[in-house]
This record gives structure tokens, sequence and C-alpha cells, in this order.
């Protein structure tokens, strides 16, 4: 997971809501952001 790669540890809880996400939009989303983010919230704002 590209989290893991820049040292940022997602809960369980945040990790399951990666994981099941099924729409593009939402997780196109989430890759933009997570090359930016400091911490696993910010992906989620």
């Amino acid at each position: 997971m590209l989290l893991d790669d820049r040292g940022l540890a997602p809960s369980e809880q945040q990790e399951s809501r990666i994981r099941s996400c099924e729409d593009l939009e939402t997780l196109r989303m989430w890759m933009r952001r997570v090359i930016r983010v400091r911490t696993v919230d910010e992906l989620f704002v």
C-alpha cells in the first residue's frame, strides 16, 4: 500500500475503508492525495 511506503500506518478501520471502496472516482482522489498527506486522516478530508 502506498501509505506504508510513505511511512503512514492506517488503522484497521482506515485500511478496511480503503480496501472496501469500489468507487473509482474516490479511489482516484485518494491516489492523488496520498502523495501529499502527512497523516492518514488527511486522506479522507
